[in-house]
């Protein structure tokens, strides 16, 4: 009955740190151990298989109440713990006739752990990182298996990762080529500041907002200068866009000065540059405040809110046509003296009395120049060319915030190839879930959230979107267990990579020894210390 209930003669997986919490090697299996094999439907299975978190005192009730095929009960003093297994339990005991049984907590799938295979991936699929999700099982004592375990089978993943996304992003290719697209575009680095290591750029066509394609670039491709990365990581990705078939009749960018010049050069005459609305306003925003804390320009300050939505709307009204875009927005000269007509072009309100906390400025006022100074600055009325269609990258800076620092968090380090796998994941989470609708309540009525904005210091209100249903991670979780199937621990050593011919680290050399290193630096500490208490007379 007991064979019935637990089956017996499985293969095991050691994972020797589930006991004493050191990190060592796992045994191989023994050749001549039974291996449980299944039909590749069985994948679907597994995955779909509930799995529950069960005390081990639990477990040693639930054996030692069976009773064996002979009919005689279990022998409680026989139970114990046979080989350790990877985010599982094994138990060997036997009857009161003396029959062996012994029992694992888990299904195997080529000779491993299938808890073990499902918990690697799930870390990995979802975003998180092992260390902070074997941390907080360890709090809890439930037994995960190594991580040493889970580096070894990353590389697997990561294989399987990429070729799902490969065959999703052409599918996106296929979708938008021999079209017209207007793809905005932004670049991510791996770190803030500027030394930044590795750089991502996200190509989202604009009206769907699709990710038709992500380049990832290294700061070992352009001589350790992240500067050239931006430019270097775009240019790449639009070759491989118009090679690709794509007719990219626009592009959407910040107002970095390097994409601004790249989009300049001749190879891309046919291609209509536009930059984010969104960051011109806030550079008003910015310049005139600054204005107006001095207390010659303290009375620019209530118009300063109306001459960032006058931008806003002249943007939005000019109709793509640049001249008229500059006449309009020339005239809040005159709007902000109390004149709404010329012979050129006159203000689409009505009658306006004086503003509420505002006054009409006067040519000749401190307040007026400063703002009349800020509309006609030469540079500022030179970039209005390029707000003409009213574009911004919010979308794509909200992937970046959101969803991709969900995968890839700034404040980690990781190596490039798995910076590449969290980048692709981020993106197939994205593509999957961009066209959510709305959510409701249960009385059918829109589901309203209300919050107050960390900038703005206001209540501001969005609609709820359905909760994401990651319809993809099942196929993805049946490739990636088929990819490990029979594979041993000893097949799963690093790789050198194409990027490591270039440099194979930061400092472009050799590790001269890291034991020499640290002594090194432990005599140079020890030397200065004495040197400082010579000073004090502490010597």
């Amino acid at each position: 009955m007991v064979e019935d209930i637990f089956g017996i003669d499985m293969v095991m997986e050691d994972d020797t740190d589930s006991e004493h919490g050191e990190e060592e090697e796992e045994e191989e299996i023994d050749d001549d151990d039974p291996i449980q094999t299944f039909d590749r439907s069985e994948e679907h299975n597994l995955s779909r298989d509930k799995k529950f978190i069960v005390s081990e005192s639990k477990l040693l009730q639930l054996i030692q109440n069976q009773r064996c095929h002979c009919g005689e009960s279990i022998n409680p003093g026989s139970v114990r713990k046979g080989r350790n297994v990877a985010a599982a339990v094994h138990y060997e005991y036997s009857c009161m006739v003396g029959h062996p049984h012994r029992w694992v907590s888990t299904e195997f799938y080529g000779g491993k752990s299938a808890i073990q295979i499902m918990l690697q991936m799930a870390v990995l699929l979802s975003g998180l990182t092992w260390f902070p999700f074997a941390q907080a099982f360890q709090f809890a004592n439930i037994a995960i298996g190594s991580a040493s375990n889970f580096f070894r089978y990353q590389r697997i993943y990561r294989n399987c990762i990429s070729n799902c996304y490969r065959t999703k992003m052409r599918g996106m290719l296929d979708k938008y080529r021999d079209r017209s697209v207007c793809v905005a575009i932004d670049v991510r680095y791996d770190t803030p500041g500027f030394s930044a290591n590795k750089a991502t750029a996200i190509f989202m066509e604009y009206i769907s907002g699709d990710i038709i394609h992500m380049e990832i670039g290294d700061s070992r491709e352009v001589g350790r200068n992240s500067n050239k990365l931006e430019s270097f990581i775009i240019s790449r990705g639009m070759a491989y866009l118009q090679t690709n078939g794509l007719n990219v009749v626009e592009v959407v960018t910040d107002a970095s000065r390097a994409i601004i010049s790249l989009f300049e050069q001749s190879k891309y005459g046919n291609i209509s540059h536009s930059l984010d609305v969104w960051h011109k306003a806030k550079k008003i925003l910015q310049v005139l405040g600054e204005a107006g804390r001095k207390v010659s320009g303290r009375d620019v300050l209530p118009w300063i809110k109306s001459i960032v939505n006058h931008f806003w709307w002249c943007s939005a009204n000019c109709r793509g046509n640049k001249e008229r875009l500059r006449t309009m927005w020339l005239f809040i000269l005159r709007h902000i003296t109390n004149v709404h007509r010329s012979i050129m072009y006159e203000c689409p309100h009505g009658p306006l009395s004086v503003p509420e906390g505002k006054k009409w400025l006067t040519i000749d006022s401190n307040a007026y120049k400063i703002v009349k100074s800020f509309v006609t600055n030469r540079i500022w009325l030179g970039s209005l060319k390029y707000y003409a269609t009213n574009r911004h990258t919010g979308r794509v800076e909200n992937f970046n915030s959101h969803t991709l620092l969900r995968y890839c968090p700034k404040r980690l380090k990781f190596s490039y190839d798995s910076y590449m796998c969290r980048n692709q994941l981020a993106v197939l989470d994205h593509n999957e879930h961009q066209s959510r609708a709305p959510a409701n309540r249960q009385d059918g009525q829109p589901s309203i959230q209300g919050q107050v904005s960390r900038r703005t210091k206001q209540w501001v209100a969005f609609q709820r979107l359905t909760p994401k249903e990651f319809l993809y991670i099942e196929d993805l979780l049946v490739e990636c267990m088929r990819a490990t199937y029979g594979v041993t621990n000893a097949s799963l050593s690093k790789t050198a990579q194409e990027l490591d011919v270039l440099a194979p680290n930061l400092s472009n050399a050799a590790n001269p020894g890291s034991q020499e290193i640290f002594h090194t630096r432990q005599q140079r500490c020890e030397g200065a210390s004495l040197v400082s208490n010579a000073a004090f007379g502490d010597g």
